[in-house]
């Protein structure tokens, strides 16, 4: 996970990560977390990869064949 804002907020975002997997996040707790605001990153590999995909998807068709 990435941590978006402030000193300290990569240890509790990596602490409510750890603690989703294991079913110990309160539902209160990810609701807040998920929401666009909150910044949190769940899955870092998975957004790189939606975000070169996505990037991908706008170049020319001319770019891919060279």
């Amino acid at each position: 996970m990435i941590a978006r804002t402030g000193p300290g907020q990569a240890s509790r975002t990596a602490h409510a990560a750890k603690a989703l997997r294991a079913g110990e996040l309160e539902e209160r707790r990810k609701t807040l977390l998920d929401a666009p605001e909150a910044g949190m990153v769940w899955e870092p590999g998975e957004e790189a990869w939606e975000n070169k995909l996505a990037a991908q998807k706008t170049r020319p068709a001319a770019a891919w064949s060279a």
